[in-house]
């Protein structure tokens, strides 16, 4: 979040997450590219594991963003063309 701040504050260019970045108005795509990934963690308490709708998101979360069909960035205001 201090990365995004700064950047909202005009500090510059940096490289902010998808969930971040698209949701600012403010903030234009200068690349369609991915940047960088990093690993993601999803923790349950096993009294939960079982609870509707989270095995659904553990099992979507396991697999690959190709696998889960995920289209390229879309165009939109404030965003550069993929």
């Amino acid at each position: 979040m201090a990365v995004l701040k700064a950047r909202l504050a005009g500090l510059g260019v940096t490289v902010l997450p998808c969930h971040l970045g698209d949701v600012e108005p403010t903030l234009v795509r200068v690349s369609a590219q991915v940047l960088g990934t990093r690993p993601m963690f999803l923790v349950v308490h096993p009294d939960l594991a079982r609870v509707a709708g989270v095995p659904v998101v553990m099992d979507y979360d396991q697999r690959s963003p190709a696998a889960r069909g995920r289209a390229p960035p879309v165009a939109g205001p404030g965003r550069a063309s993929p």
